[in-house]
């Protein structure tokens, strides 16, 4: 399952009833199933609410994992789809403190 979630994840897909269509239309969502019964968006929003302290330290473990690697660029910090504008606007701005958080839980924040 946590497999599916990755690959649903990965192809910008979020709600519990989108992946479910996906399992059932893709092949290769059904190949990361093994075979087994197509999960009910019941059944993986379950998964997902359990296991959410799990997939989160997975996560960590895959960020640090492509920065040994050097396969994420540490130029330019991306956090959660931000778009940070070169000519802001009042109408247009990031909160640095915010900014400052975010970064900080990434581990990336050296003083």
């Amino acid at each position: 399952m946590f497999a599916v979630i990755i690959y649903a994840y990965s192809r910008g897909i979020y709600s519990t009833r989108d992946i479910e269509y996906l399992c059932k239309g893709s092949q290769r969502a059904q190949y990361l199933l093994n075979s087994s019964n197509i999960p009910d968006y019941s059944t993986i929003a379950r998964f997902l609410l359990k296991s959410n302290d799990i997939i989160y330290e997975l996560f960590c473990q895959f960020v640090e994992k492509l920065f040994k690697l050097s396969e994420i660029p540490t130029e330019t910090i991306y956090i959660d789809r931000t778009k940070i504008e070169a000519y802001a606007n009042k109408y247009s701005f990031v909160w640095k403190k915010s900014t400052l958080k975010y970064k900080e839980r990434l581990g990336l924040y050296n003083k």
